[in-house]
């Protein structure tokens, strides 16, 4: 805003007073945002402590290498070298370079042929190299130059580039204008066929970013999660078996709460787990994944975890229906306590009862006094249960029969 107001050569104090107080704040609401005024370097260090007027014109340099196509940088900061991509690549950039210089020298050409467009051009170029320029410095400064930085001042050539053939064909009109425009088009579709395959080829290297892991691990924690469930996931807690991934705590607390459209800072809770044994029975409260590290990936085994813990055999469903008689093999918890919730939907007479047999030995007589009855069963830790449920009564009046029995009663089991 500076710039313009001194190429305008401005006179009304009102605009240079406008200029100041919007710069100022801009400042203010910087400060207040991150608490002070000079900006932070990358890594967790600060620009006023690691700066290098040496590493900054390096790093500049380098930027400018990027705009032209050249990858000047380690892989884990741009996904390739330059000295590592093929030779056919380099032919392609030093050929597209040609043709930005071509364009370059027909602007020149353009601004010399028409005087009365030459300010204007002049001061619009001016104000593009100062833009594209400011941005180069701005991610010059800090410890490292990462080729995603660059993509400011990238987009910004490419309108730099776009405003010179605007320029230079501007006065092009009559019925000649076909074959006179002819040239400037095919070096604007020259550059574009020349840089297409070696932007290509530089973003097939992409997973050599010392931070796309992360980023294809976290898509995946989001797909295999809010994507799968939506809102569901905030009622439920969630088991990430292995943590060579290394999740920090306040990622582990705060991921979930971008998807809380209801911004009531609900997060789902991440709960890390050493192996499938230390996690109780699977409940619908309860979401089970594993990593993928082939993949980069996180795996849902809710399923499988539910059916491992608590395989069903005959006559009990995955939604709590049990028949008169029913066969269940239950892993027990660390605890080795089975806690069973047995609700029967109907009317009592007062001689319901449920045997219960434990690896083929009776353990217990539930008599129901009341439709809700709850029974504790005690066993070694994590080790695996036979149970057998054997009752005298069946809900009347069911619409439905999965099994050879009828439908008794709702069996709710949970192991810690």
């Amino acid at each position: 805003f500076f710039l313009v107001l001194v190429m305008k050569k401005e006179k009304n104090l009102r605009r240079w007073l406008e200029t100041v107080l919007t710069f100022a704040l801009v400042q203010g609401i910087r400060f207040l945002a991150i608490g002070g005024l000079l900006p932070a370097g990358t890594g967790g260090t600060q620009v006023a402590d690691t700066f290098d007027v040496k590493s900054v014109i390096r790093y500049a340099l380098a930027q400018v290498a990027y705009l032209f196509g050249i990858n000047a940088g380690p892989e884990h900061l741009n996904g390739i070298a330059w000295n590592d991509t093929p030779r056919w690549l380099h032919l392609l950039v030093y050929a597209a370079i040609v043709t930005l210089l071509l364009m370059g020298a027909f602007f020149v050409r353009s601004l010399i042929l028409h005087k009365k467009e030459r300010k204007s051009a002049g001061c619009n170029s001016v104000l593009f190299l100062c833009f594209i320029g400011a941005c180069i410095v701005s991610s010059s400064v800090t410890i490292r130059l990462e080729m995603r930085w660059v993509y400011v001042s990238f987009t910004a050539a490419l309108l730099y580039l776009s405003y010179l053939y605007g320029v230079i064909t501007k006065d092009v009109e009559g019925s000649d204008m076909p074959k006179k425009l002819l040239p400037y088009g095919i070096l604007i579709t020259a550059y574009v066929v020349l840089m297409f395959p070696v932007e290509l080829c530089y973003r097939s290297c992409y997973p050599n970013l010392y931070y796309w892991s992360d980023q294809l691990r976290y898509n995946s924690l989001a797909e295999e999660t809010y994507e799968k469930y939506g809102d569901a996931i905030f009622d439920k807690k969630i088991y990430l078996i292995g943590d060579t991934y290394q999740i920090s705590d306040f990622t582990a607390q705060t991921f979930f709460k971008v998807y809380d459209k209801e911004k009531k800072f609900e997060g789902a809770e991440l709960v890390f787990v050493d192996d499938i044994e230390d996690i109780g029975l699977v409940t619908d409260q309860m979401l089970v994944l594993r990593e993928e590290p082939s993949f980069q990936a996180f795996q849902d085994i809710t399923q499988f975890v539910r059916d491992l813990k608590c395989q069903r055999i005959e006559g009990y469903y995955e939604d709590g229906w049990m028949d008169e008689e029913a066969t269940v093999k239950v892993m027990a918890g660390s605890g080795g306590t089975i806690d069973l919730e047995m609700v029967y939907p109907g009317n009592l007479t007062g001689h319901e009862s449920s045997t219960l047999y434990v690896d083929g030995e009776q353990t217990a007589v539930t008599e129901f006094t009341d439709n809700i009855m709850h029974l504790q069963i005690k066993a070694k830790p994590r080790t695996v249960l036979e149970l057998k449920f054997v009752n005298n009564f069946y809900l009347e009046g069911a619409q439905e029969q999965r099994g050879t029995k009828r439908f008794s009663m709702l069996v709710t089991m949970k192991a810690d």
